[in-house]
């Protein structure tokens, strides 16, 4: 993250990187915006995830499709059986990102 000074005002730049395939090449459309504290993996338009102060929201669209949960794994670290498991415990919340 980059902070920079314009007109006597502090802006921060969040870093935007791209999310990799398991073969080790960039994924199309598949990011990781980091801000602060925040992480947040944002699929093609549509945000997805953020992973902020040791909690996990996902969107209702997490599971739209293929794509974009194969991603949502990997920022995760997760496979699916366990994002289920951690969404009943309450660990991971379902809210609307978008």
């Amino acid at each position: 993250m980059k902070t920079l000074t314009l007109n006597n005002e502090r802006v921060t730049i969040p870093t935007i990187r791209p999310l990799y395939t398991p073969s080790g090449s960039e994924a199309k459309n598949q990011y990781v915006i980091e801000m602060g504290d925040k992480e947040i993996f944002q699929s093609y338009e549509t945000i997805i995830a953020v992973k902020t102060n040791g909690k996990v929201y996902l969107d209702p669209k997490h599971d739209c499709s293929n794509t974009t949960a194969k991603y949502r794994n990997i920022f995760l670290g997760m496979k699916k059986p366990e994002i289920l498991k951690e969404i009943e415990k309450g660990n991971i919340i379902i809210t609307d990102l978008n």
